[in-house]
């Protein structure tokens, strides 16, 4: 039997998924429904016998390491809710809050005897990576909250605590990894280096790249990344491992020959980057396939794409079972299938003649894998993001070449130990080719057409599942490159026609309400279009807003209106918000220096001042806002809304609701 570690490492990863998928309440229904199946089939398929028990085999052995992890790992930590813990362990991370004299400190230790993680708040102090640490403090269960969704988050990292402010912190003033700590130290001064030298956006762009740590990135500038299709780049992932190795790799067979001693030189380069990468799910699953494919000599034997990502899949999840929902293990693997498995099957003995020779070249190095890419992960990205950029053939052909140019010189700047004299005009030369990239991604990101959101229409979403593998399959089939690539136009017309039909005939009159119990915002929403009122936020509530306008796939934002500190406000939707208001009113007087790109847009309303906005008729009151809508009357408040007469208490809510006008009945949407 062929390919059986990619037999078993599938297996075991869609048992470990649907397990995490339904929080291990259905393991048993799964076990019976695998085990059926199976008989089923090796009764019925002669030829596959051995891929069928190999499939049962490693089903049942994924059920069994969930339901394990769930009963010894995840009941006994989550049943410490509200209760006073301590954990023994170090420092994994660390970062300054807007509290006086308080640290964020991530604890990574045992709690009973459990391998775990935990944020505290503790005594600011000169904490360091990998410190032995004791702390002890009072933990809560991660829930959902409309801030931030994170139980959802933290679930697949196997995150479950978090702190509050420790009770007592205990350091031995020992390094538990002294190298580890090295590396880490290293990178944050290369971090702190990149965004010295390099402009704002520029600079945020090449150390999210280069180190992972997205911090100096807006909200605004991420979801522009992410619509034009290029928000692989900057997650460091095994694109960024494959570039490194194979500048290491250049440079080392020119000075080695023997092949033993230039693959173990390989092994330390491949797994150094990846500790100073943090070790995340992508940058293990590239080191352990580049191990394999490079270390195939030692054992006679050529690596196999299909079988690398079968055992990757083992590896990582047996001791992480919840990781196999995990966003990035997923679209990771869905990825490297499609251009390791997918795109050499599509341009297997492709057609070629004489006058297309070059043409077709071009299709089956950029077009195929690009394609191939985009269709494959589709049903992934619409899953887990609610949208597909169908930008991403044209960005990843045309843009990630100048971001490996950029990689290329930051690596250098690595490999030379950060010294500033080297470091400053190669980090110059970086910024100046991402230049380019920053701005065809914010015009690309803002074409509409080329983002399809599909998470407020279940017709958009169903139409994506059905016809996203038929490009693939038909060029499977085919081989036929210039075929296959008018087969995927065909499908993005699709899915871009299936989305402004539904927009189309979507005239729900909705409000869409985001409370944290104390202030709110509103968004008034019909089919594209929306509006926002933030009451009393005073723009805490800004990613929440941007998370949800990203989520229905709005495309365009009307106007804003503001309660408190509303320049201030305003100002921080330059950042957060990608869609950006064409009018933002506000009810106090600026007290600071207004840009002029700000000041063409907003609008000081004095309290009981009443707004004609068409459609819309728009009173400010002391206490929120009343808005007017053909035959509907609402009241926004900071804690409390009036739709109709009928009004509803958000005072002891922290969650994301939704209603409409014809039910005029408040439904949790998160």
């Amino acid at each position: 039997m062929t390919r059986k570690l990619a037999w078993a490492g599938f297996s075991f990863w869609a048992a470990l998924a649907l397990s995490a998928i339904f929080k291990s309440g259905y393991n048993r229904v799964l076990l019976l429904a695998a085990l059926g199946l199976g008989i089923i089939a090796f009764a019925a398929l002669d030829k596959y016998r051995a891929q069928t028990v190999t499939c049962v085999l490693f089903f049942t052995a994924g059920i069994l390491v969930n339901t394990a992890y769930t009963n010894n790992v995840y009941d006994k930590l989550t049943v410490l809710d509200g209760e006073v813990v301590t954990i023994n362990g170090y420092v994994k991370d660390m970062s300054v809050t807007k509290a006086e004299r308080l640290d964020r400190v991530v604890v990574c230790g045992k709690v009973n005897g459990k391998r775990t993680e935990i944020s505290f708040f503790l005594p600011a102090d000169d904490y360091h990576y990998f410190d032995e640490i004791s702390v002890t403090g009072r933990v809560n269960r991660i829930t959902d909250s409309v801030k931030f969704q994170g139980e959802s988050y933290y679930y697949s990292k196997s995150v479950f605590l978090q702190g509050s402010l420790a009770e007592s912190c205990e350091r031995s003033g020992r390094c538990l990894h002294p190298v580890l700590r090295d590396v880490r130290e290293y990178r944050d001064k290369l971090f702190m280096l990149i965004n010295e030298i390099a402009p704002e956006n520029e600079g945020a762009f090449l150390s999210a790249m280069l180190c992972g740590d997205k911090s100096e990135m807006t909200e605004s500038m991420k979801e522009s990344i992410y619509r034009c299709g290029l928000g692989h780049i900057f997650a460091v992932s095994g694109t960024h491992l494959v570039i490194a190795a194979a500048v290491f790799s250049a440079v080392i067979s020119r000075l080695v020959r023997i092949r033993k001693l230039e693959f173990l030189l390989s092994l330390i380069e491949i797994w150094g980057f990846a500790v100073f990468a943090g070790m995340s799910v992508t940058v293990v699953r590239a080191a352990v396939m580049m191990t394999l494919s490079s270390g195939g000599f030692l054992f006679g034997r050529k690596s196999d794409c299909a079988n690398s990502l079968g055992l990757c899949a083992l590896l990582l999840t047996v001791s992480q079972p919840y990781c196999a929902i995990s966003p990035s293990f997923v679209l990771s693997f869905t990825a490297v299938f499609a251009i390791g498995v997918i795109t050499p099957r599509i341009n297997e003995n492709a057609e070629s003649s004489e006058s297309f020779a070059m043409t077709d070249k071009l299709l089956g190095t950029y077009v195929v894998p690009t394609a191939s890419l985009l269709f494959f992960t589709a049903p992934v990205s619409a899953a887990f993001f609610g949208g597909v950029s169908v930008a991403a053939v044209i960005s990843n052909i045309l843009l990630v070449p100048l971001c490996v140019i950029s990689l290329q010189l930051c690596f250098t700047v690595v490999l030379t130990g950060g010294i500033y004299v080297i470091a400053r005009p190669l980090i110059t030369w970086a910024a100046l080719s991402v230049k380019p990239v920053l701005w065809s991604a914010k015009q690309l990101s803002r074409i509409k057409g080329l983002y399809v959101s599909v998470s407020s229409y279940k017709a958009v979403f169903t139409v994506l599942l059905l016809t996203a593998f038929i490009p693939v399959i038909y060029g499977i089939l085919t081989h036929k490159r210039r075929a296959f690539t008018l087969v995927c136009l065909g499908a993005v017309c699709v899915w871009t026609a299936a989305s402004n039909i539904a927009r189309l005939l979507d005239d729900t009159y909705r409000v869409t309400i985001l409370t944290d119990g104390e202030s709110s915002a509103y968004i008034l929403s019909s089919g594209s279009k929306a509006a926002i009122f933030d009451v009393g936020s005073a723009g805490s509530l800004d990613r929440a807003i941007q998370s949800e306008l990203n989520q229905k796939g709005f495309d365009e934002l009307e106007f804003a209106f503001i309660s408190e500190r509303g320049v201030t406000t305003a100002s921080g939707y330059e950042e957060e918000l990608f869609l950006q208001p064409g009018r933002i009113f506000i009810t106090d007087e600026p007290k600071t220096h207004v840009g002029r790109k700000l000041s063409d847009k907003l609008i000081v309303l004095p309290r009981g001042s009443v707004t004609d906005l068409g459609d819309h008729t728009v009173t400010c009151s002391d206490d929120g806002f009343l808005v007017k809508y053909n035959d509907d009357e609402m009241f926004f408040g900071e804690s409390s809304i009036v739709i109709n007469g009928a009004e509803y208490d958000l005072s002891d809510q922290n969650t994301l609701l939704e209603t409409d006008f014809e039910t005029l009945e408040l439904r949790s949407e998160g």
